[in-house]
């Protein structure tokens, strides 16, 4: 059973390139694809250097209006001495009836753990490495006007390699500090009017997700994940523009701790690392005001708040935490609005720098 999920990632693989392949001719004249070294900047990472390529096309069958398929493969090292290899995908077909979305990729990595719980003592701050193979899939049909419905598989199959003998996870009972496969399915929802996939300036996007992660699939873990992202799009005027998001986790049973709901990241509350708070339950919101300056030159000013804690119930103002900051876009591929990314976030008075590619929301 523990193979399940190697099985259904061969089967995902031979299920996209069917689909990729599907009426060759109709990639013509409505693609866009570019091979570009990669070196991107985190604070989870630090420098990281490789090599991406992105792909986006329409199928014969969709309108030139209809919205692209696209699939990114990546791959990088970096100075933390991390492996990162992966491909995120978006397809699109039947007149956007039918879309199927995910990630698949390995990585060696290594975070900081900081404990559980908005309260943690400042120096709590452990090294760990992390092994894991990645499996996300999200299959989906519209069943009314811009709402769609369907399921998602989600496995994790990580591999714990290296703790600090005297820390947390190695001394306490934490659950998932020894590893293991992390799996499961649910139920999916989505309204999406967006005007754009990859930078939106209209529209609404919301995303509504219900899993079960448990034995039946092989997990070593037994919890249900309950997750809601919605998003809302205003252009002011014709170069100006502002993103809000909204964002919780809420975890019931027991996950494992890489698992828990979190702040941080290149994503939500930018200036934070990457789990800097983690918990069962949390609520994040953001603001994004975007302007395009010049030709493909772009700038952002954002701010974001949010908590974590064990249950909703237990979520206090007190606890909320606070970012803000400020970036430059430039658009790799105008027409498709994909951007190079450079932000840069304060969280708890100190700075945290991102340089990648794409929007945090």
């Amino acid at each position: 059973m523990k193979k399940f999920w190697f099985f259904l990632m061969a089967v995902l693989l031979v299920c996209l390139s069917a689909k990729a392949q599907e009426k060759p001719d109709s990639l013509k004249k409505r693609t866009t694809f570019f091979p570009l070294p990669l070196i991107y900047y985190t604070p989870e990472t630090r420098w990281a250097f490789g090599g991406a390529a992105f792909l986006s096309w329409r199928f014969k069958s969709e309108s030139d209006n209809s919205r692209p398929s696209q699939i990114q493969l990546g791959g990088a090292y970096t100075l933390n001495d991390q492996i990162l290899t992966y491909s995120s995908y978006q397809l699109w077909w039947g007149e956007e009836k039918y879309t199927i979305f995910g990630e698949l990729g390995w990585y060696r990595y290594n975070y900081y753990y900081f404990g559980i719980g908005n309260k943690n003592p400042v120096d709590l701050e452990e090294l760990y490495g992390v092994n894991y193979p990645r499996v996300r899939a999200t299959f989906l049909r519209e069943i009314f006007p811009n709402i769609y419905a369907g399921v998602r598989f989600t496995a994790d199959d990580f591999k714990i390699t290296e703790l600090n003998p005297e820390g947390a996870l190695e001394t306490q009972n934490i659950n998932g500090s020894n590893g293991g496969l992390n799996s499961g399915a649910g139920m999916a929802f989505t309204y999406d009017t967006r005007d754009n996939y990859f930078e939106s300036h209209k529209g609404w996007y919301a995303e509504v997700h219900i899993g079960e992660l448990g034995a039946y699939l092989g997990s070593d873990f037994d919890y249900t994940h309950f997750q809601l992202d919605v998003r809302r799009f205003f252009t002011i005027s014709e170069n100006n523009f502002l993103g809000l998001n909204f964002y919780s986790e809420a975890i019931y049973g027991e996950a494992p701790f890489i698992s828990l709901a979190l702040l941080g990241g290149n994503k939500r509350m930018r200036g934070f690392y990457e789990g800097r708070y983690r918990d069962n339950n949390s609520a994040i919101f953001q603001a994004e005001y975007r302007r395009d300056i010049v030709g493909r030159l772009g700038a952002v000013v954002f701010g974001g708040v949010g908590a974590v804690a064990d249950g909703y119930k237990n979520m206090e103002l007190t606890n909320l935490r606070g970012t803000y900051g400020a970036g430059l876009r430039m658009a790799l591929n105008k027409e498709d609005r994909i951007n190079i990314r450079f932000d840069v976030g304060i969280g708890n008075g100190e700075a945290a720098y991102y340089l990648t590619i794409g929007e945090a929301f």
